[in-house]
């Protein structure tokens, strides 16, 4: 099932929107969806993930963004909130009035069964315009297993990987000298899947 849209908006009536609210909505296509808070699963997830990567990062070149940081496509003047995002080197903004970043390395997001289609279908199509994303990371809630896409370049083709199981590790490349290791159960700590 889709989520109900409000009517389209320009992008500045979109921006206005937030700044009188104070609120976070995603941007597309002319239309906004407002951000619904995520399930204990889902938070747990995204919590585990951010921390356990942003002590990896300490010190280093690249730094990882929480679902409170939004994400400008230039291409299709759009904007998202993932649910993680890590950035290597300069973090390009696109300005201080938006708060948004445009050069992310990976992306990673949790699927909920309510956002899991779009995660994988049309946000895929927004998120391969950018030219320096390397990694997509798909994280399940239900299982442990995790679905990364990855390509070499921006011309690259892009490869699927399934990760899967307690036992594994999610590694990823994230620039010239740096590569994460993040074990599945340190990734979902604290999560009961069901038998």
């Amino acid at each position: 099932m889709q989520p109900q849209r409000e009517p389209r908006l320009t992008l500045e009536d979109y921006l206005q929107l937030e700044k009188d609210t104070n609120e976070k909505y995603e941007y597309y296509n002319g239309y906004v969806e407002a951000m619904a808070g995520g399930s204990y699963e889902h938070n747990t997830i995204n919590g585990n993930i951010f921390s356990d990567i942003n002590t990896k990062l300490k010190g280093k070149s690249c730094q990882i963004m929480n679902s409170d940081t939004k994400l400008y496509l230039e291409n299709s003047n759009t904007y998202f909130y993932p649910d993680a995002m890590i950035i290597c080197g300069e973090r390009e903004q696109l300005d201080k009035y938006t708060g948004a970043f445009k050069n992310p390395v990976v992306i990673i997001e949790v699927l909920s069964k309510s956002t899991e289609a779009f995660d994988r279908g049309d946000k895929f199509d927004f998120y391969r315009q950018l030219p320096s994303l390397r990694h997509y990371v798909l994280v399940k809630q239900d299982e442990a297993k995790i679905q990364v896409y990855s390509r070499q370049s921006p011309t690259s083709l892009w490869n699927i990987r399934v990760v899967e199981g307690l036992e594994s590790s999610l590694d990823l490349v994230i620039s010239e000298n740096e590569t994460l290791n993040v074990p599945l159960i340190d990734i979902y700590d604290r999560i009961v899947f069901e038998k």
